[in-house]
């Protein structure tokens, strides 16, 4: 609820920035053209601030495809800091989900990247299944004190592909990904087919965002259940502790096509 509130607060406060830069940009052409009224010229202004009020309320009504967010760069291992310059907005049909594809530049080379604003990730989680090549690299991830969020930025990943139902060799991936997470105890909790991109003979997890040590990491207290949300398995609850049964469990619905 906080994070929805914190998102909608931005967006009426970047609706009014663009209100005022259009309105500055209309008055500062309006006084430039004006000239001192006479019988010739006043209808003249009139009919050229007409023409500067409509071009401004055509674009408040059609505002621009992308509002970038204000986070525009990161630091890097060596001191350096990457520069991120938004292409779209990934994940459109979920409005509560503020991810991103980006264009960074690391060191004068352009890597394509994904930008995920988000109140809670493991990157223990991520980095673990990153150096085995079952998630995207990751390029950066901390709590960012001004967005009061945290600020995740992984590869993005080309060439995923859809499926029904994983293959031997991608399911083989799947299992190696869990076994890997609860070798060092780390629960995953949201193991689903949108979050398990398949790539040639294997797989890739994405989305560590409930993601924990076990015997603290819980489900989020506004978790999809019931008749008309997911089929969870049993003893998951709102709130309630992620355990290992439960991604076990997920993980071989996921590999027979059914979540």
């Amino acid at each position: 609820a906080l994070a929805e509130t914190i998102q909608r607060v931005a967006r009426v406060l970047r609706a009014l920035r663009v209100s005022i830069e259009d309105l500055s940009e209309y008055y500062a052409e309006l006084i430039e053209t004006s000239s001192p009224p006479g019988p010739r010229t006043r209808s003249a202004n009139r009919s050229q601030s007409n023409r500067l009020l409509a071009g401004v309320q055509d674009r408040l009504l059609h505002p621009p495809p992308l509002i970038s967010p204000h986070f525009d760069k990161f630091p890097l291992a060596n001191g350096e800091m990457a520069r991120l310059v938004y292409k779209e907005r990934l994940m459109k049909e979920w409005e509560d989900k503020s991810v991103f594809r980006a264009e960074a530049t690391i060191s004068s080379v352009v890597v394509q990247v994904v930008v995920k604003f988000t109140q809670s990730y493991c990157r223990e989680a991520h980095e673990l299944l990153a150096d085995a090549s079952l998630a995207p690299a990751l390029r950066y991830c901390a709590h960012e004190r001004d967005v009061r969020m945290y600020v995740v930025v992984m590869d993005y990943v080309e060439r995923a592909e859809t499926w029904e139902r994983l293959s031997p060799a991608r399911a083989e991936s799947l299992r190696k990904a869990v076994r890997l997470l609860h070798e060092k105890d780390i629960v995953f909790g949201d193991l689903r087919a949108p979050n398990v991109l398949g790539l040639e003979d294997r797989i890739m997890v994405i989305d560590f965002d409930w993601a924990g040590q076990m015997g603290s990491a819980r489900y989020p207290e506004d978790i999809s259940m019931g008749k008309n949300g997911i089929s969870w398995p049993k003893g998951v609850k709102r709130g309630g502790l992620i355990e290992k049964e439960h991604d076990l469990d997920l993980m071989e619905r996921v590999i027979a096509g059914q979540v």
